[in-house]
């Protein structure tokens, strides 16, 4: 399966996680609250690496530059 369409599948399970979630809270269904949040904790493990890979990637740029700013300055200690 493509990038793209994997993309487009894991926003659409993650629509129907956030529907069903408010559903189950207005409904005082305690059960499924729980299988809901269960279920959102194990997607949110397998869609976050493609979900937010750019995003990823921005981050470790930054923490890396800002770990050779630091090298640099204990090195001028």
């Amino acid at each position: 399966m493509s990038e793209t369409m994997q993309k487009i599948m894991y926003h659409i399970i993650l629509l129907v996680d956030v529907f069903l979630t408010f559903y189950a809270i207005s409904t005082d269904n305690v059960i499924g609250c729980v299988v809901l949040i269960f279920f959102s904790i194990i997607f949110s493990k397998k869609a976050s690496p493609i979900l937010l890979k750019n995003y990823n990637k921005r981050v470790k740029a930054k923490k890396l530059l800002f770990d050779k700013y630091l090298d640099k300055k204990r090195e001028l200690k």
